[in-house]
């Protein structure tokens, strides 16, 4: 059985997922049950996405646990995340490091007013600048690509909104995005799970050409610091060679997390292990 999410609080979903601001008001709120309201536009949905993403700047540092298919686990790799998205243009600093946190790879990203992203990218300490990689290229060899930390699709513009499904017990509306294709490649395609009354990202999949999963990205649990919730687990998995890839977080900024845990956000009808 799912657990249910936390009530009464706001979630930030501080890494993979748009920060949760106060819930729409009640009339906004459409009884699900009575009705179906119509489907919101995919531009409308990934605009309350983006709106929702926190303002303040927020520096995490945390760690990725690679586990093959036979559940073989690699040596975690240590990630720090710089996120400015309240700036203008909206930016945000990327970086892997060795085990005494010094940056072995960095990469900045700028998304500029005119819609076009930036990247910047180096290694070494002093850093060495290098070509970015791209955006589907594998994080340490593990299943995270650089896209995924730096949220690229929710800056896609060219969607729609596929229907309505329930995750985790909370009712989503179902968009599916297209991105940018590199010369010489294919677009990339995501759909994402949205929940409609919080305006938060629950589950986002990469897709092939003919709509197989290649990826699933998905928060598993979450911890509360100060007064509010945050993700402490998030998992991608790889369904074609069974691995899969733990981020969780070791530290959120200058502030220490409570021993408050929120119930597992298992993936439906899936072990949170």
């Amino acid at each position: 059985m799912i657990s249910p999410w936390p009530t009464n609080v706001g979630l930030v979903f501080a890494l993979f997922a748009a920060a949760v601001g106060a819930a729409r008001p009640a009339g906004a709120q459409h009884a699900l049950e009575d009705e179906p309201a119509p489907l919101p536009a995919a531009t409308d949905v990934m605009a309350e996405l983006r709106a929702a993403l926190p303002r303040e700047p927020l520096d995490i540092r945390a760690e990725l646990t690679a586990r093959d298919a036979r559940g073989a686990e690699g040596a975690p790799r240590l990630v720090a995340l710089e996120l400015r998205w309240g700036e203008t243009p909206p930016r945000a600093r990327y970086r892997l490091l060795d085990a005494f946190g010094a940056p072995m790879e960095t990469l900045d990203v700028t998304r500029t007013t005119d819609g076009e992203t930036r990247r910047a990218f180096s290694v070494g300490d002093p850093p060495q600048a290098a070509p970015p990689p791209a955006p589907d290229a594998a994080v340490a060899g593990t299943d995270f690509t650089w896209g995924d930390l730096a949220l690229d699709f929710l800056w896609w513009t060219n969607g729609v909104t596929v229907g309505r499904e329930a995750k985790k017990t909370r009712p989503c509306v179902v968009v599916e995005l297209s991105g940018p294709a590199a010369e010489g490649t294919t677009a990339p395609r995501v759909r994402l799970w949205v929940d409609e009354r919080a305006h938060a990202l629950l589950q986002a999949e990469t897709l092939d050409a003919e709509g197989r999963t290649l990826r699933r990205l998905e928060v598993k649990s979450l911890r509360k610091i100060a007064d509010r919730w945050t993700v402490e687990d998030l998992d991608v998995r790889t369904p074609a060679t069974g691995s899969r890839t733990r981020l969780r977080v070791l530290q959120h900024g200058a502030e220490k997390p409570t021993d408050e845990t929120a119930p597992p956000l298992a993936p439906d009808g899936e072990s949170t292990e």
